[in-house]
């Protein structure tokens, strides 16, 4: 068995031997067999890795594993690599491996992509993503690829078509036209500070808006007509509260509370009044009574006051 290292990267002809010697050293517990050819003509090499003398791969449960799909994803094989020499060198050794290799099969593919993988080894490096397959490939068309001349120009450039409502960026179309030599300096936009080509802006209100602070403007909101319930620049509006302070006065839900509020408080001071005994002056002693009546009196005077005090700061807030 060769010396294996997780610290570094093996190129496709290591690599290859490699897997063989597990499956020379381990030959109860791996086989290695080539799944296909890559488009370089390299095999795909493929493990299986079971106690076979405890049955056949193909009547145990199964986990596929596999790495470097794309080109450069070069350590997934180091850590393939690493974990089927952490199954065979601990059979036998550790109960859960030993559990596993007994009643389980894993398929391990170290190296999806070994064409992608040797061309992003290679010295210097040609990384690429997938294969080294060229695209469109030269085989049967692909199904949903259609090509042809969109624009009619006789040129294949673009796979875009012109958007009608223009630049979805400002921006990108100063610099646009700016690589063109076609850029001229134009309209500042009141809201937003910004320079744009005449053709550019929309009238509103009498202002040249451009077209992003226009778009703010038209979004009219249902209790504020006349500027869409937005502010300069197109900032929305703080929430209004049941005070209206385009009027002069309070509405309705406000009055309506605030009456009710009244008749609650004297309802309540009615109760007050008659569980002290303001409306039951009696006895045999006048002056025990009229002490009586007295101290009632400025409970409620200092209680009315509490509750004046309670009913201007709950307007105050509804205001």
């Amino acid at each position: 068995m060769p010396h294996i290292e997780f610290n570094r990267y093996y190129n496709y002809d290591e690599l290859t031997t490699l897997l063989h010697a597990y499956a020379a050293e381990y030959p109860s517990l791996v086989k290695v067999e080539s799944m296909g050819k890559s488009y370089e003509g390299r095999d795909i090499w493929t493990l299986t890795v079971t106690h076979f003398e405890t049955g056949a791969a193909a009547d145990k449960p199964a986990l596929w594993i596999d790495g470097n799909i794309h080109a450069t994803e070069l350590s997934p094989s180091t850590a393939c690599l690493y974990f089927l020499n952490y199954l065979v060198t601990n059979h036998g050794a550790e109960a859960d491996v030993t559990r596993v290799l007994d009643t389980r099969a894993y398929y391990i593919c170290p190296r999806l992509n070994p064409d992608g993988a040797e061309w992003a080894m290679e010295n210097p490096p040609r990384p690429r993503r997938s294969s080294t397959r060229p695209y469109p490939y030269d085989e049967e068309p692909l199904p949903g690829l259609e090509e042809y001349d969109i624009d009619g120009d006789g040129r294949f450039l673009y796979m875009r078509l012109k958007d009608a409502n223009g630049y979805w960026c400002m921006e990108c179309h100063q610099i646009d036209l700016a690589r063109k030599g076609k850029f001229k300096p134009g309209v500042t936009c009141p809201d937003c500070g910004k320079s744009f080509e005449p053709e550019r802006m929309i009238d509103h209100a009498g202002k040249q808006l451009c077209k992003p602070c226009y778009s703010n403007r038209i979004h009219v909101d249902e209790d504020d007509e006349d500027d869409g319930g937005r502010g300069f620049g197109g900032k929305p509006r703080k929430k209004k509260r049941s005070y209206d302070s385009r009027s002069s006065g309070m509405d309705d839900t406000t009055k309506s509370r605030i009456k009710y509020g009244v008749v609650a408080l004297f309802v309540l001071g009615l109760l007050s009044a008659w569980n002290f005994g303001v409306f039951d002056i009696g006895g045999d002693n006048p002056n025990s009574e009229l002490n009586q009546l007295m101290g009632n009196v400025k409970f409620m005077l200092v209680f009315a006051l509490g509750c004046i005090a309670v009913l201007v700061w709950w307007i105050k807030r509804q205001v």
